[in-house]
């Protein structure tokens, strides 16, 4: 008969890899339901009206948490954003325009891959975007039919992004899905064992 500590620590194993296993199907499941978004929202903005502008101002913002309000750099959950400020032609109308493009993990959604403490300098990506955009350099804002203000500065762009998020949460789905398939069939195989006539008489006869 096994020991006390070994069925313990065999019990508390089997635990964290149940854990373990459940928080990647969780994981998998989010991971496609935000690429699932954020392509649908993609897709959206390829057929989106488009603003001549001029750009009046681009430089790096602090944004606290992942959406919360703009400041130069008074908290540590955050992360470094492109803003580029632009007056529309047809109207003289001046905004700022903070996101450049649909599906762009690393840099404008920052609080996904590029979490940065706000004494850190903005990353690359950012530095880039803000150098593309110069001061007086003529752009194109699209926007949302319904809502001027949901914008984005580069409609068409690579999906290569999505692609990679979807093969991710499919795989993790996958691994996931199959090591529970197969814990839970190791299962039911030693239950089966432990209940058949051989194994019960067996025991019976050692006793």
């Amino acid at each position: 008969m096994e020991s006390s500590p070994r069925q313990w620590l065999r019990s508390g194993l089997a635990a964290v890899g149940g854990f373990a296993l459940l928080a990647g199907l969780f994981f998998g499941v989010g991971l496609l339901l935000f690429a699932a978004i954020e392509s649908w929202q993609k897709h959206q903005a390829e057929s989106w009206p488009a603003r001549a502008a001029v750009v009046e101002q681009s430089h790096a913002v602090w944004r606290q948490g992942m959406g919360g309000g703009r400041n130069t750099a008074s908290s540590s959950a955050g992360h470094w954003h492109a803003e580029v400020c632009v007056r529309y032609i047809d109207s003289g109308e001046l905004a700022c325009v903070r996101r450049v493009r649909f599906g762009d993990l690393g840099c404008q959604g920052g609080w996904v891959l590029a979490s940065r403490q706000p004494n850190r300098p903005p990353s690359a990506c950012v530095k880039d975007i803000v150098a593309r955009y110069p001061a007086g350099s003529a752009v194109e804002v699209h926007h949302e039919s319904g809502d001027r203000r949901n914008t984005v500065l580069e409609a068409r762009s690579s999906w290569r992004e999505m692609q990679g998020l979807m093969a991710a949460g499919i795989g993790l789905l996958a691994v996931s899905g199959i090591a529970i398939a197969i814990a839970a069939w190791r299962r039911r195989r030693h239950r089966d064992r432990a209940s058949s006539p051989s194994h019960t008489g067996a025991a019976d006869g050692r006793g």
